[in-house]
């Protein structure tokens, strides 16, 4: 192949490669789905440095939608899983009216995901 052919072909391929990762990272910029885990993450972040529990009691307690909310619960599972001792302490000060309803949700995403949960979940007695 002569190398002016080449060169387009090369050209090309990497015009392709880069308008693939542009429409990646646009979609997953614009992505409503991951929205509410991605800002459980930064919300997940700030308490690791500032020991402030009520961000994330609030973000987790709101209603975000059934996929969304099982993505968010999913992340708060594997994070919990990461942060055993942080996740057992905010599971444990987790506020009254809304705690059973927290450590089923968190119950249950874990088992239709198929993940573990090696963090203590409280007794709901």
């Amino acid at each position: 192949m002569p190398p002016a052919v080449r060169h387009r072909n090369d050209m090309k391929t990497q015009m392709i490669v880069i308008l693939s990762i542009l429409c990646v990272c646009s979609c997953a910029a614009d992505d409503p789905f991951s929205a509410p885990a991605i800002e459980l993450r930064t919300r997940l972040s700030t308490f690791e440095r500032t020991a402030d529990p009520d961000p994330i009691y609030e973000w987790v307690n709101t209603y975000h939608g059934e996929a969304s909310g099982m993505h968010l619960f999913h992340t708060f599972t594997e994070w919990g899983n990461e942060h055993q001792k942080a996740m057992s302490d905010l599971l444990a000060n987790w506020p009254a009216d809304t705690k059973d309803r927290i450590y089923e949700l968190l119950r249950w995403n874990a088992k239709d995901a198929g993940l573990p949960i090696e963090f203590e979940i409280p007794s709901d007695k």
